[in-house]
């Protein structure tokens, strides 16, 4: 009896030490508040939450508690925060001078686990884009022309919206967040009924060394920061939210065809009950012989010929579904197909910014000068350091990194990588595919694990990360791999490493297809994507004294050469065009070739 007391005892202490979350809840706005940057009426509604727990030993000064605290609440829509800091120190992004650490600086953190299971050893890191894990945080930084006041509205991570007033040194900050963003790892809307996973954290710089200090509404470092796990993080309830009607059934619309080159369906799902609570539907396409691509309202667009079926899929948890078939044809497949419908790249061309694409800059180990990698006229471009060397640090790559997470390549696949790369001088560099998982491998995770293999010569250990020569003239390379080392925790990342050199670095048109797609390159009429030689005429020569060589790329440098390899000729082409005069040559066989490796056979 004593024993059976004593570990009722223990049960009901571990349930108060492991109970001591916080708990909030959030009232149903009358009116939805307007992001604007002004604090409405309605707001005086909300219950209000004090931010006063140091994270760790950390020494955040966001004033006494009661003066720095977090407001939320909620209509049919989603969620509306409001957060009012009392800085005393205003330390904003823009106005720093470390590159790569961006999180350091004064800003604030918010974060939800929409998932049934919420202590689940997980945190939006362990799925950077927010897909399929159930955790997120919204940290958008502060716009500089609101520093005084003003209204600084704009659309931020995964579709939330937020707004800054910065009255130097105190902020506030507005964010509204859609259910339809707040989506669990079962890929379902979060249940509005039940608890969900939030905290705050508030990210404070008030000294030149930009140390990071930060004050959390629960969270205090007992297992980890909210970023990498959010098992300490608190709870909120949405007061007044029904239990909600499920989806019984859903019926599509009897499929269809596609007839006309990159046409497009539109499907139709149709509810039952049609007082469902949640009528949204995901869609999905299953592709067969064909391919397309589906929107989220259901608009199917066809990219190669052959079948797809549909699907859509309820969001409240209940699995009902529907699948129709779509015939495809009259598609034509073109470069800008490929580029667009197959690549697994987001912002593949850097056309103005580096939206989709993420970095890491560590300028303290790296010799300076080093820049953030920044788009200029269409094209990713990194000034980049040479890392420091020490016993404990020899030098190494990854100081400075261009890096991609999210991508979703299926395992046991052959993948081709291209992109065209140049500097400022040879230099060498790194790309690889790595895990981006927060789970090390000692606990059954992959942390910084190259999760694929790859023949190529360059390619390390057989492993998918390759060294290679960046040359001064822009180049195409292309490399091979198969994503056969994937695991449940894997997070897919792609990421340039280049702390190899001072020097800055180019890196444009970046692919990642499957062989088989990679390959229809060559029925588009596109020999390759590192031949940029169009036509060399006339081949032979014959007896005139004129070779002419079009390029697909202006003010190329073009070179001729016999065939034992010594250069006899070189100039740079006037546009796309380059003329020779071979008079003087010998009968035989030459090469024309570019910077980038790129030959051609001529006979004079």
């Amino acid at each position: 009896m004593k024993r059976i007391f004593t570990l009722l005892v223990c049960a009901f202490l571990f349930t108060m030490v492991m109970g001591q979350a916080p708990t909030a809840v959030v009232k149903k706005a009358t009116v939805s508040p307007v992001i604007d940057g002004e604090v409405d009426a309605v707001w005086a509604d909300a219950n209000v939450y004090n931010i006063d727990k140091p994270y760790k030993n950390e020494n955040p000064t966001v004033g006494a508690s009661g003066t720095t605290t977090w407001q939320a609440l909620w209509d049919d829509k989603g969620v509306y925060v409001l957060l009012k800091v009392n800085d005393n120190v205003w330390a904003p992004v823009y106005a720093g001078t470390v590159t790569g650490a961006d999180y350091k600086y004064d800003h604030p953190e918010i974060y939800f686990d929409t998932n049934y299971v919420l202590k689940d050893g997980k945190g939006p890191q362990t799925d950077a884009n927010g897909n399929g894990n159930g955790h997120y945080q919204f940290a958008p930084h502060p716009i500089k022309d609101s520093i005084s006041g003003g209204e600084a509205s704009s659309t931020g991570a995964n579709g939330a919206r937020f707004s800054y007033n910065v009255t130097d040194p105190a902020y506030m900050v507005e964010y509204f967040i859609p259910f339809t963003k707040l989506i669990n790892g079962d890929g379902n809307m979060v249940d509005k009924a039940g608890e969900i996973g939030f905290d705050v954290t508030i990210c404070d710089n008030d000294v030149p060394t930009l140390v990071r200090d930060r004050e959390v509404w629960a969270n205090v470092g007992n297992i980890n920061e909210s970023w990498i796990s959010m098992d300490d993080c608190g709870t909120i309830t949405l007061e007044g939210a029904e239990t909600p009607i499920f989806v019984d059934a859903i019926t599509l619309n009897s499929g269809g065809t596609i007839t006309t080159d990159n046409g497009t369906l539109q499907m139709v799902a149709t509810i039952t009950p049609a007082d469902a609570s949640n009528k949204v539907v995901k869609w999905t396409v299953v592709n067969g012989t064909g391919k397309a691509s589906i929107d989220a309202n259901g608009l199917l667009k066809a990219i190669t010929n052959g079948t797809v079926s549909v699907k859509a899929t309820s969001t409240d948890g209940m699995g009902a579904e529907d699948m129709k078939e779509v015939v495809i044809s009259g598609q034509v497949i073109d470069k800008a197909d490929i580029y667009n419908s197959f690549n697994l790249i987001k912002n593949w061309n850097f056309d103005t910014n580096l939206t989709g694409w993420g970095n890491y800059v560590d300028a303290a180990n790296m010799v300076q000068p080093t820049a953030a990698p920044m788009v200029q006229n269409g094209v990713a471009t990194m000034l980049v350091g040479l890392s420091t060397v020490t016993t404990e640090n020899p030098r190494a790559p990854w100081h400075y990194q261009l890096n991609q997470t999210g991508l979703l390549a299926e395992p046991d696949m052959q993948y081709v990588l291209a992109f065209k790369s140049w500097a400022s001088e040879e230099v060498p560099a790194v790309v690889d595919f790595e895990s981006g998982s927060s789970i090390t491998t000692a606990n059954g995770g992959d942390q910084y694990v190259r999760y694929g293999t790859s023949a190529d010569i360059e390619a390390t250990n057989k492993e998918s990360e390759w060294f290679y020569t960046t040359p001064t003239e822009a180049k195409w390379f292309v490399f091979h791999v198969n994503f056969n080392k994937m695991i449940p925790t894997t997070i897919q990342k792609i990421q340039w490493m280049l702390s190899l050199s001072n020097s800055t670095i180019y890196i444009d048109s970046v692919l990642l297809v499957k062989q088989t797609e990679y390959d229809m390159l060559a029925t588009v009429g596109i020999r390759s994507l590192a031949n940029s030689i169009s036509k060399v005429y006339p081949n032979p020569v014959g007896d005139g004294n004129t070779l002419f060589v079009e390029l697909s790329k202006s003010n190329t440098k073009v070179a001729i050469y016999n065939a034992i390899g010594q250069k006899l000729m070189e100039k740079v082409a006037t546009g796309t065009m380059a003329k020779f005069n071979v008079k003087s040559l010998q009968k035989g066989i030459y090469f024309i070739r570019l910077a980038d490796g790129t030959t051609q056979k001529f006979i004079k």
